[in-house]
Formats: C-alpha cells, structure tokens, sequence
C-alpha cells in the first residue's frame, strides 16, 4: 500500500493520531488522554443487548389473508420478546468480564496483526472462545467462528473485524503498539474484545435468552479480501445448519463522545460499488 492510501485508510477510520508507516518515529508529536476500560468498551452493554432481544424473537408468519408475499414468510419479527427492562439479568457478569476485556483489548493493541497476517489475533480469539464456553469453534479462510446453542430461537451472527492498520502509532498510550508501521488505528481491537464479551455474556446468561448466538471474527477488512476468504473456504456451507436470521455489526467512532451508543435504520458505515 502506498503512503498516500495508507493516510486516507487511517482518516477514513476517523483517527487523527497515526501517522503512515514511512514516517521517521518520533516525527508526530505523542498525544495521549486516559481512556478506561468502559470507554473504551463502552458498546459492550448495548451490542449484548441488541443481539439478545433479536436472539429472543420468534419468526413470525405472515397472517392468512393479510396478502404479505410469500417472502415474508419466517422473517425476523420487529417485537422482541424481552422487554429492555428485562435486560439486567442478561448481562449478569458485566462487571467481571470487563476487566479481561480491556487486558485483551490491551494486548490486541499493542500487537497489531495486519490484513492477511492475523494468526495470532485468531489465536487468542479461539482460545477466549474455549475458555468462555463456545459448543463449536470453526476455523474458516483465516477467520474464526464461535456458535453458542441455546435451545430454539433466532439465529443470530455478530461480525468483529480482526485487522489493524499499515500506519505508525502516534498516540503516547501505555498501551501502544509495539510494532512500527502497524497499529489498530481502526477500531478493530476493540471490535473484538466487545464481541468476545457479548459472547462471555450470553454463555453465561443462557436462562435469560434462547436462540443461537454466533460470533463471527473476520480477517481482512480493510482490503475486502478476508470476507472473500472465508466465502472461499466454505462459510456458507459451513454454517448451513446454524444459517443466521439476523446480522449484526458495530463500528466505534470519535463521535459520539466516550459513553454514548449511536444508531439510525437504514444503512450506515457502510460503501457499496457497482461494476456494469
């Protein structure tokens, strides 16, 4: 990648504290504010919460009669069954999983894997995965898939990007990478230490939900390829029998400020091209 596109990669990210990796260390000045483990994971709570409430919803048929299109059929439903004032015993444990979070997020950052070299992020992803319970753990084109069974239910997959970036870290965080010319200036550590905790959640939590939880780790996400990969190797014959209802994503920002969760309908964070 040349120093131009790797600029506009870490400005696309939304991070102003990174530099490309042809800078001489030391050519940015260090900035650095503190930053604690909740706001640096502070999605953990409302992610657990989205997947749950979709997890805990029963497909509905259209009514007889109503002239839905058939398509409609077993849809997701827009009811959930768990009320949000429900949802304090689902994240039984917050408190506790957090603290391995932020180590794991700690590590992640100061051992950045670039797109195409993240076996040791999926490493340390399967293992947390064994540790916290998962019942099936696939390996898949260089990501990792972790499946909880919790009875019938919605099936739902929670996607975490694992790759960091081509650029220099500039921030001064006791944290900070370790490595020259690669840093997780997007996000993306953090994107899998709160999917990793969504899933400590909901494994520990099983009365409070039902369904099929399913944490998706992909490589690769700042090229497009890692997606690519693991369709090639087989992901979607591969969870043919798990085959999601529902998607899920999440993306930390520099907006809104630390604490806050952001959404809307319809799309967002997201590019679509088109070749004719």
């Amino acid at each position: 990648m040349g120093t131009a596109d790797e600029l506009f990669a870490a400005q696309t990210c939304g991070w102003d504290q990174a530099s490309p990796a042809s800078h001489a260390p030391g050519s940015r000045p260090a900035t650095a504010r503190s930053v604690s483990r909740r706001q640096v994971l502070s999605g953990i709570g409302i992610l657990s919460a989205a997947a749950v409430l979709t997890a805990c919803t029963a497909p509905r048929s259209p009514a007889t009669g109503t002239g839905a299109p058939a398509s409609a059929a077993g849809a997701p439903s827009a009811n959930p069954s768990v009320s949000p004032a429900q949802l304090g015993s689902v994240v039984t444990g917050i408190d506790e999983i957090q603290v391995w979070q932020e180590e794991f997020y700690k590590d992640l950052h100061r051992h950045p894997d670039l797109w195409g070299e993240e076996a040791r992020t999926a490493q340390k992803v399967t293992a947390k995965l064994q540790e916290i319970g998962a019942d099936e753990i696939l390996q898949i084109g260089g990501g990792v898939v972790g499946i909880i069974r919790n009875g019938d239910g919605q099936r739902v997959l929670f996607r975490a990007d694992m790759d960091a970036l081509p650029v220099t870290e500039a921030t001064g965080l006791e944290y900070s990478s370790s490595e020259p010319g690669k840093a997780h200036v997007c996000g993306h550590d953090a994107h899998v230490a709160s999917a990793l905790g969504a899933a400590a959640l909901l494994a520990r939590n099983k009365s409070e939900w039902s369904g099929t939880y399913l944490a998706l780790f992909q490589p690769g996400e700042e090229t497009g390829k890692g997606a690519q990969a693991m369709v090639d190797d087989g992901l979607v014959a591969k969870l043919a029998a798990v085959k999601p209802d529902v998607c899920l994503a999440q993306h930390v920002l520099t907006v809104p400020e630390s604490g806050n969760v952001a959404t809307r309908s319809g799309a967002v964070l997201s590019a679509g091209d088109r070749s004719r």
